[in-house]
């Protein structure tokens, strides 16, 4: 899976099972033996098979890491699934059990030099290391910036799973549809940190224009 580092970090960055993702790609479905892998964009990758029958659900993980020294570990565990009934009333909604806490999360992370998924109480817990968002560890004079890119990523995030859609409509009934409302508020959400940023820009080449 690569190497992890013991730095400040982000929940963008971090390496990560979500389960909301898996759950729509099709990686987990119920009565269904399934595999398959999981790539990162900043690196690392992960084998797994996930298996979710009525007295059988988990999803087993098979990856590399290495280590600061150059060793490799190789890692062969499965994380539990557990089903809860819905808030709403309406079937079951599927969690990780972390293996480490016994918490449920819809989302395990890897990272702080930690080579198991876990929760993210684990490491503030155990370590007294948060995980943050990248809007709060990133410096005044690159928020905008930062605000810019994370809204970025969800936007094509969520273009992309809308074409998992044989067809999506913007509008039903003279009303803006659920899917289309969301991707506009992504949008506009991206373009004011666009804007910002672009001001931001124009501040600092101003300034060294004009140094005497």
């Amino acid at each position: 899976m690569g190497r992890n580092t013991t730095t400040a970090q982000s929940i963008e960055s971090a390496c990560k099972l979500d389960l909301r993702i898996m759950l729509k790609d099709g990686s987990i479905c119920k009565n269904r033996h399934l595999g398959g892998s999981i790539n990162w964009e900043h690196g690392g990758a992960i084998s797994f098979e996930s298996k979710v029958f009525e007295n059988e659900k988990y999803l087993h993980v098979m990856y590399t890491t290495t280590n600061r020294y150059g060793s490799t570990t190789k890692h062969d565990y499965k994380i539990q699934l557990v089903s809860v009934p819905s808030n709403l009333g309406k079937g079951q909604v599927l969690y990780f059990r972390c293996p480490k806490t016994g918490k449920r999360a819809r989302v395990l992370y890897s990272t702080y030099g930690n080579d198991l998924f876990l929760h993210r109480d684990y490491y503030k817990d155990h370590y007294g290391q948060r995980l943050f968002y990248n809007s709060q560890i990133a410096s005044k004079d690159w928020y905008n910036n930062t605000m810019y890119f994370n809204y970025k990523r969800q936007v094509e995030s969520f273009e992309k799973y809308l074409l998992t859609f044989k067809q999506w409509k913007r509008t039903y009934r003279g009303k803006e549809t659920r899917h289309f409302k969301k991707l506009r508020q992504l949008k506009e959400k991206m373009m004011h940190y666009d804007i910002k940023r672009c001001e931001a820009l124009r501040k600092v080449v101003y300034k060294y224009e004009n140094i005497p």
